[in-house]
């Protein structure tokens, strides 16, 4: 609108310079149509020289967690731009809604700007684009670019204290432990004076030979233990008190256990399933393993229609977790049928444990698998 008001303004002007020709009307008349020239040119010329960048395209947060992100404005031109307006559109993703600035940016310089995030959701957000509007010093001709700089920010669930105590596994791995059936032959640790007794399989003859008595090698007590969680998050099968807290709580058990093992170094594995099918993110370790487990944790949803069982769907994309995996069953309900499958599924060398997360009283007399119940509140996950 003000661009189309000063266009209708210098017009009127031009048609006075033409109607009246005397000097000072025509110096009058070219002054204007210079100045707006020069404001136009100015206005071209500062759009051109912003610019904006992210220090980053993706952030990961806790549920619940302080944080910000951060994005630099530049003035790449040789004026003083005054009362910029910078807008971050946020998408639900910062606490006041979108991240918004008025700015003076002197000649050559850049200014960074953060918003602080909204971590009481979970899910995936998609913060941007970054609109900066400016103008003239005249205000003619006011300008807005866009800038299609985009920022991810994947809010996943809360991870609270879980106790771990990772005493069995198979041999060689990152865990330290004193059982002597977790020898690991491959990480030798001390020789040693022969003591009567020892195998003599575990003579070292090359450092007999040169010290002149026996000496007998030993090796560190290690092992490893991945995790396969599996997750059923079904909630038809949850009672409609809680429903929702129990499943959340679900989530928070399943991130805290990833990142537990994800820390010691172990393999960690997932198997859900939501509306669109079934999740399945195969063994593997480092950080970027753990985050893809934190987007899928992010953004999973509640299935409310599903036939098969969670070991039904794991049976049918014959997946096999790696022997010696501490293997975690969150389900809603354990049934004499549910531990059967259990035991066909199950035959190599597993540690099972297997997590009541419905609030449902449970009993069993089954002494060969763990069972716990998932708490509704506290910082205890379970009991």
């Amino acid at each position: 609108m003000r661009n189309g008001v000063s266009v209708v303004f210098l017009i009127i002007t031009l048609i006075l310079g033409i109607l009246f020709p005397f000097p000072i009307i025509q110096i009058l008349v070219s002054s204007i149509i210079f100045l707006y020239l020069f404001s136009l040119l100015l206005s071209k010329y500062t759009y051109n020289s912003v610019s904006c960048i992210r220090d980053a395209e993706e952030i990961y947060c806790q549920f619940n967690s302080t944080e910000s992100i951060e994005f630099t404005v530049i003035n790449n031109s040789l004026v003083t731009l005054n009362k910029l307006e910078i807008k971050d559109l946020g998408h639900g993703a910062y606490e006041q809604g979108v991240g918004e600035y008025i700015q003076t940016l002197p000649k050559k310089s850049s200014k960074l700007f953060n918003n602080n995030l909204n971590t009481q959701t979970r899910g995936k957000f998609t913060i941007g684009p970054i609109i900066i509007s400016g103008s003239d010093p005249l205000n003619l001709f006011p300008w807005k670019k866009i800038v299609e700089t985009y920022f991810q920010v994947y809010v996943y669930p809360k991870i609270s204290e879980l106790e771990l105590l990772l005493i069995n596994g198979i041999r060689g791995g990152f865990q330290q432990v004193k059982n002597p059936l977790y020898e690991d032959l491959s990480d030798l640790k001390t020789i040693r004076d022969y003591r009567s007794g020892d195998s003599l399989k575990r003579i070292n003859w090359k450092s007999s030979a040169k010290i002149g008595k026996l000496q007998t090698m030993e090796f560190s007590n290690s092992l490893s233990s991945p995790l396969f969680l599996l997750l059923d998050l079904n909630a038809e099968k949850y009672s409609i008190k809680n429903r929702y807290n129990y499943l959340d709580r679900c989530l928070e058990l399943a991130s805290t256990l990833v990142s537990e093992y994800g820390k010691r170094g172990e393999m960690t594995s997932i198997f859900t399933y939501d509306e669109s099918g079934v999740k399945y993110i195969p063994p593997g370790s480092g950080y970027t393993h753990i985050l893809e487990i934190f987007s899928l944790l992010s953004v999973i949803d509640y299935p409310h229609k599903n036939n098969l069982s969670l070991l039904e769907q794991l049976q049918d994309i014959g997946c096999t977790p790696p022997s010696g995996s501490h293997i975690y069953i969150i389900v809603p309900e354990i049934t004499f049928e549910f531990i059967v499958e259990i035991n066909t599924l199950f035959k190599n060398r597993y540690y099972i444990t297997i997590v009541n997360s419905s609030g449902r009283q449970v009993e069993s007399e089954n002494n060969k698998y763990q069972i716990k119940d998932l708490s509704l509140y506290g910082k205890e996950l379970y009991n």
